[in-house]
């Protein structure tokens, strides 16, 4: 009989069992009473799939237990150090502290002391043990040889002073407990305290945990998404590298290879230094190019060991709107009124041009000079423009200075995080309205309801067609029988998931027809085919990756883990699947079909 234990953690959380014809379920319960007093409540077990609010009578189970007055009191029943620095030199071991308290309230006097033979080798839990990775040898520890600072070639990595002692009625005593991690990894133990020499049961055990890492930089985004330009206009962004460990460092970085090709210039507008008193640097990027391209590299943060830490940078500079409208326009956009926005000149016979506004008007005058144009109707024009561009220049003025002002109020900056994303979200949405308007009055033939849904929940058949239509020629599907390089723990077409090979099909297909269409001139190296499938897709497809490549220690996840997990990629899905979706047909729209330039967008309003 295949027995399952699930644990019931101290926090509200839903579970869903599926228990197999012939199998138990085993619920193992622990108490951990916060106060003294009883609770009695009944099991919270329902039907899947039923309304009712109880569960059948075969399944009610009532629930009692009561918290009495401890005779010794914890100020901490877990100590969690979190994530801690190994030193890479094996030799050099950095000891991190924390406390708690043993109060007695009993009326007596107690004899305690605490067990650590939970430190013995062979006996701490934690993934650099249970991984395969190196191990913590670890040993009884008394007093004295903590104190010593030659520690012994046997280190324990928990130890507790004092680890006995003698606590009179009402009397407090503080104890130490000291993590010394000497490999990258996980490690709990569990201490058991005994009262008044009574071995055969532990009074009350403290779990003590921690994590080892090595000095690491890291950055607060996961991905630099340039914003894309027209031809000979810069792409600046900034992002910041944040240190974990070093005490000292001078940042060092290694541009791509063939950095002819990707014309990418990396900045550090506030100095390279980075250590314990400043533990965050801004890094900006700037890439401009005189012809159209996108690009997806990868740049290499390197401290004075060589050891790489890598962000991944993708852009674009194409002259064609549908490319670069969401850089261009909006509140944020480049083109705008101010004498610091662009603006867009156009001549007779001449591709149009983006320059700062003040020089468009200078432009604008000498043309209409040339042309003839009266006097009155020059300094008319330029009464205008100017008019405009110190009004735009004063707003410019007033938001910079609200943002100043407010950097150091957390509440003003969500609220403003709020308003700039909700108008984001309304802009994407009146754009994907005017496309799927446009798609199905011109080249769809069956009618598209909603963008992305339609062609989501059709495996992207739609957007098949489509290019198939407008280009005569079938579009590549991919190999669903191949899993060469994929990076998660099924790497066999048949992984008994039956999700997650409908995963691997998706995506694999998803790679095919964007491979298709860059091959055309698609700028679409933003676009991961995963987030093109349906959102179980994404999810299931993520989870295995970081399966296999070790990503988050995914393999160590507790159930309530794995679900905030699963959370998290759900709302990371609806935030960039129909952003995605969009930039794809309109790329196809773009090579298939048309090209709009500035020339045509200047005869629009702004």
């Amino acid at each position: 009989m295949l027995l399952r234990r699930f644990l019931i953690f101290q926090q509200p959380r839903k579970f869903k069992a599926t228990i197999p014809v012939g199998e138990t379920l085993q619920l193992l319960l622990i108490f951990s009473p916060q106060s003294e007093r009883s609770h009695v409540f009944e099991l919270p077990l329902i039907l899947a799939g039923q309304h009712q609010r109880r569960a059948p009578e075969s399944l009610q189970r009532v629930i009692s237990a009561e918290g009495l007055r401890p005779r010794v009191y914890l100020s901490k029943t877990t100590i969690d150090f979190n994530e801690r620095v190994v030193s890479r030199d094996k030799s050099v071991l950095f000891p991190y502290h924390m406390e708690f308290s043993l109060t007695n309230r009993d009326e007596t006097t107690i004899q305690w002391e605490a067990d650590t033979s939970g430190m013995l080798p062979g006996m701490l839990k934690g993934s650099a043990m249970n991984n395969g990775r190196p191990g913590t040898s670890a040993s009884t520890m008394t007093s004295a040889s903590l104190a010593s600072t030659n520690m012994p070639s046997s280190k324990p990595t928990f130890t507790m002073v004092p680890d006995r002692g003698e606590l009179e009625p009402g009397e407090a005593r503080t104890v130490k407990v000291s993590f010394w991690p000497d490999s990258p990894g996980e490690f709990e133990a569990d201490m058991p305290i005994f009262l008044d020499g009574d071995i055969d049961r532990p009074y009350i055990t403290v779990r003590l945990k921690g994590e080892g890492i090595y000095p690491k930089l890291s950055f607060d985004v996961d991905e630099v998404v340039m914003p894309p330009v027209p031809l000979g206009i810069a792409s600046t962004v900034r992002f910041e590298v944040i240190n974990t460990g070093y005490d000292q460092l001078e940042l060092e970085h290694a541009v791509p290879l063939d950095s002819s090709h990707v014309p990418l210039e990396v900045f550090y507008p506030e100095g390279k230094e980075i250590g314990m008193a400043r533990d965050r640097v801004p890094v900006e990027l700037s890439f401009m190019s005189r012809k159209a391209m996108a690009f997806t590299c990868r740049l290499d943060f390197l401290d004075s060991d060589g050891n790489r830490f890598t962000i991944t940078i993708t852009g674009a500079a194409d002259n064609c709107l549908l490319t670069t409208q969401d850089s261009l326009c909006g509140n944020s956009g480049l083109i705008g009124l101010g004498d610091k926005d662009l603006g867009i000149y156009a001549k007779n016979y001449k591709s149009p041009q983006l320059y700062p506004n003040e020089q468009v008007r200078k432009l604008t005058k000498e043309d209409m000079k040339a042309n003839g144009s009266k006097e009155a109707d020059i300094d008319a024009y330029d009464m205008k423009a100017m008019e405009l561009a110190k009004k735009a220049n004063a707003k410019a003025s007033a938001d910079a200075k609200g943002a100043k002002g407010n950097q150091h109020g957390a509440s003003p900056n969500r609220r403003q995080r709020s308003r700039e994303q909700k108008e984001r979200s309304a802009k994407t949405r009146k754009s994907i309205e005017a496309l799927r308007s446009w798609l199905n009055s011109s080249v769809m033939r069956t009618p598209i309801e909603r963008i992305p849904h339609d062609f989501v929940e059709k495996d992207g058949k739609p957007l098949f067609q489509l290019v198939e239509m407008l280009t005569g020629r079938p579009v590549p599907k991919g190999d669903k029988n191949s899993n060469q390089g994929y990076p998660g723990a099924g790497r066999t077409s048949g992984s008994g998931n039956r999700t997650l090979d409908a995963a691997k099909t998706s995506v694999s297909t998803y790679d095919a027809v964007l491979a298709h269409i860059k091959s055309h001139g698609a700028l679409v190296n933003h676009v991961r085919p995963e987030i093109l499938t349906k959102k179980k897709y994404f999810i299931a497809w993520t989870l295995d990756k970081e399966l296999g490549t070790g990503l988050h220690l995914s393999s160590h996840r507790t159930p309530s883990q794995e679900l905030a997990r699963k959370n998290e990629l759900q709302r990371e899905w609806k935030k960039l699947s129909a952003n995605a979706w969009a930039s794809v047909l309109y790329q196809v729209v773009k090579c298939y079909v048309s090209i709009i330039s500035e020339r045509c967008f200047a005869k629009c309003s702004l």
